[in-house]
């Protein structure tokens, strides 16, 4: 876990410190490791969809969404987007982790479903 963190490798890192906790609850390193490796990813994520106050919109023809391979998550997510909400809003509203919603975002605009104006 902590190699995995120091190599950059938070996404690794994370899923470590997750396993380690759920087997371990109560140990602090991991829960930190944690905590670190959501924060950085958190920022991350921010970073490649800033400004956060812009609002996204779906490019995807409504008669092609069913031909998407996504998963429920992402299609909450996307049924969040209607072009005037920002993604600092979509994030308050879908009730997920920070770090997942802006993770979802970030693919759904990297599979080119999703773009900013």
């Amino acid at each position: 876990m902590g190699e995995r963190f120091s190599l950059g490798d938070y996404t690794g890192a994370l899923e470590m410190a997750e396993l380690i906790l759920a087997e371990d609850p109560g140990n602090l390193e991991a829960a930190e490791c944690g905590e670190n490796c959501r924060t950085v990813l958190e920022s991350m994520y921010a970073a490649r969809l800033a400004p956060l106050d812009r609002a996204p919109i779906v490019v995807v023809p409504r008669a092609q969404m069913r031909w998407l391979s996504i998963d429920h998550r992402a299609g909450f997510v996307l049924s969040l987007i209607d072009g005037s909400s920002t993604v600092e809003t979509i994030l308050d509203v879908s009730g997920m982790p920070k770090l997942d919603a802006l993770r979802i975002l970030h693919e759904l605009v990297q599979q080119k479903i999703v773009a900013f104006k």
